[in-house]
């Protein structure tokens, strides 16, 4: 029998199977996103939409990844995961605008230190401040992506596909 991902032998999911399934649960998210975009119009070119996609399936697909293990772990809390899947999606949303602080400011012109210090303790500051507004549509999305999990979980658990 292997190891649980909370280190139980009565869990049959590993860490890395958990990791994948929450990965692909990301997916569910990422549609959503998609599908509320493509109803309302946003009005923007192919090429714009689709790099926003790509970075939100960044970010969810990543999210999915850290707290895949929350989702089919021995206790399965509904809430431990949408809370943790939120929690993810903010800290990986703030990491990815961070390296793009330093990638706008090197590709500016601005090689200094002290410019690339400002940018990326300022786009830090801001990522944190940005958990005010985000919260809320990350618990939503959260929620999804749980169910979402909770779904992949109960059909591979029968075919053993992940």
């Amino acid at each position: 029998m292997t190891i649980g991902i909370v280190g139980r032998d009565t869990d049959p999911v590993s860490a890395h199977r958990a990791r994948w399934l929450g990965a692909a649960a990301g997916l569910g998210p990422t549609v959503a996103i998609g599908g509320w975009w493509a109803l309302a119009g946003i009005g923007v070119s192919l090429a714009d939409w689709l790099v926003s996609m790509g970075l939100i399936a960044a970010i969810a697909i990543g999210a999915g990844w850290i707290t895949g293990p929350l989702a089919v772990g021995v206790s399965r809390s509904f809430a431990k995961a949408t809370i943790g899947y939120a929690l993810a999606v903010i800290a990986t949303t703030t990491a990815l605008s961070i390296v793009q602080a330093a990638a706008d400011t090197i590709s500016g012109g601005d090689l200094s230190i002290g410019g690339l210090a400002v940018a990326v303790v300022g786009r830090t500051a801001i990522g944190l401040v940005s958990v005010a507004y985000l919260i809320l549509p990350a618990l939503a999305f959260g929620a999804l992506w749980a169910v979402v999990a909770r779904g992949i979980l109960a059909t591979t658990e029968r075919g053993r596909a992940i």
